[in-house]
């Protein structure tokens, strides 16, 4: 069956004197015969940019897809870019002449079919300046990417090649022509899942996301401090009983962090199916995590459910 994925959550709130209007949009994009949105950006020109994947036809293998459109939705190009493996991208970064460096994760570079990170440099048309792969031996993937305040991007996901024969949390710091500056490893003994990134003004920043045993289904969100280096300064775990994942991380005006993710009340099983089956039937809460840097306490705020069956 052919699909596009509708990207249904585009607004612009506009302010008068004595009024208030708000102008909505709801568009559908795509390419290919299957197309899926999995980063947005607002651009410089007050437009949108959209990264995600697009395939040609049903069970075909997925290309990086971008999206660029004016601040009203329509679209001014898209372009894909792919290997003859699987591309996706997963994050996007507006550079100062207003095109994009697009980050994602393929497998169609490396002689094993091993995932490495893919980086694509766009102009402001969407035509191709460079292209760049890097990562380890073994399975590595992004998941998103923040500029710093020396000009350069961080990059975090996770990584199967770090050595310790698991999943560790992956971070690149790399300069605007796609160079490594550095990478380092959070290594635990459980999968370590890296999913945002906050930095602060003064280049120290905060990963956030997922841990859990290995071979097993359970999770718990998960948070790290690192500093200009990269180094790590401290790690939290914080696990409620239930299955969680930090999603979105972000400072308030004071410097302290909020976190937001996933909960999920289940017991532990380790089969598939069965898990599968149990996210489809039951519902997910959303929760604020408010932690408070200077004396080092977490408040969580009551959690909202929100229906989710799939």
């Amino acid at each position: 069956m052919f699909f596009n994925r509708i990207i249904l959550f585009i607004a612009l709130l506009h302010f008068a004197s004595d009024a208030y209007s708000q102008s909505m949009f709801r568009r559908t994009y795509g390419l290919g015969a299957v197309n899926e949105c999995i980063k947005v950006i607002q651009t410089s020109d007050n437009g949108f940019a959209i990264a995600g994947s697009t395939t040609p036809f049903v069970g075909g293998q997925t290309d990086f897809y971008l999206l660029k459109t004016d601040s009203m939705g329509i679209d001014q190009y898209q372009a894909s870019f792919g290997s003859s493996g699987i591309d996706q991208a997963t994050s996007i970064y507006e550079m100062p002449d207003n095109g994009f460096i697009v980050a994602g994760n393929s497998n169609g570079y490396s002689l094993n079919n091993d995932y490495n990170i893919h980086l694509v440099r766009t102009d402001q048309t969407g035509s191709v300046l460079w292209t760049k792969t890097f990562g380890t031996t073994d399975w590595d993937f992004v998941y998103d990417m923040k500029p710093t305040p020396d000009g350069n991007l961080l990059i975090a996901g996770n990584s199967f090649g770090s050595g310790n024969g698991t999943s560790s949390g992956y971070i690149v710091k790399i300069d605007t022509s796609g160079n490594i500056i550095w990478q380092k490893f959070i290594e635990l003994n459980q999968l370590v899942n890296l999913k945002k990134i906050a930095v602060k003004p003064d280049g120290s920043f905060v990963v956030c996301g997922n841990v859990s045993p290995v071979n097993s289904y359970p999770n718990d969100g998960f948070i790290a401090f690192l500093d200009v280096n990269g180094d790590t300064t401290r790690t939290i775990i914080f696990d409620n009983g239930k299955r969680e994942s930090f999603n979105a991380v972000g400072f308030f005006t004071g410097g302290d962090l909020a976190i937001c993710g996933t909960t999920i009340d289940s017991a532990n099983n380790n089969n598939k199916d069965e898990i599968n089956q149990y996210f489809k039937e039951k519902k997910r809460y959303f929760q604020l995590i408010h932690w408070e840097l200077q004396s080092g306490t977490m408040h969580l705020h009551n959690p909202v459910q929100i229906s989710a069956t799939t």
